[in-house]
């Protein structure tokens, strides 16, 4: 049986080319939780399971390395999880786009002017 602890281990490299294992911080902080898959077509859909640890890009996705039964372990991006960031507050309807269409018509004008950069004055009336 495999331990949490066992995927934390990374060979690293030291400073004259000899090999090691390196846990590092961020891996010692790793979240030891599980999660649920909720992509719709996922095969685990549905089901919790146990994260052994989750590794960041820099594209800004995350992968979840997580227990996948007799599958072994397997990596879930965090769109297909629970643990995906909340959905817009509202719907992008007719109104929110013409509401964007002229605030970028404001921003166009106003860099046609040189006005951007000029700092703002605000009041407060209340």
């Amino acid at each position: 049986a495999k331990t949490p602890i066992a995927g934390l281990l990374r060979v690293a490299w030291d400073t004259v080319g000899r090999r090691r294992c390196a846990l590092t911080a961020r891996d010692a902080n790793a979240s030891f939780d599980s999660l649920v898959v909720t992509h719709p077509f996922h095969p685990l859909r549905g089901q919790r399971v146990a994260v052994l640890f989750e590794r960041d890009y820099p594209d800004g996705q995350r992968l979840f390395v997580c227990e996948g039964g007799p599958r072994g372990s397997i990596g879930i991006w965090e769109d297909a999880t629970d643990r995906a960031p909340a959905p817009a507050s509202g719907p992008l309807t007719g109104e929110v786009l013409a509401g964007l269409v002229e605030l970028v018509a404001v921003v166009g004008s106003l860099s046609e002017t040189g006005r951007i950069g000029e700092p703002v004055h605000e009041i407060c009336t209340g």
